[in-house]
């Protein structure tokens, strides 16, 4: 069975208060965890890249004399 965004905003109002309450904060808690997932793997991709050579550090102003500003 597919279930649809609409299909579960429904079943969401068929909850109590407390428990749409209780689930708004559990999905936050979710979207926090996935979002410092994705903050690590990118970090790591980075670091990777700058270690193999493929970026490289600099300022804001290197940036920028970089790109020909």
């Amino acid at each position: 069975m597919h279930t649809t965004f609409n299909d579960v905003l429904n079943k969401v109002g068929q909850l109590s208060l407390s428990q749409q309450e209780t689930l708004v904060e559990i999905v936050r808690h979710r979207i926090i965890e996935d979002r410092r997932k994705e903050i690590v793997k990118n970090a790591a991709a980075t670091l990777k890249a700058f270690h193999s050579g493929e970026a490289k550090r600099g300022s804001v102003n290197d940036l920028r004399k970089a790109l020909g500003e």
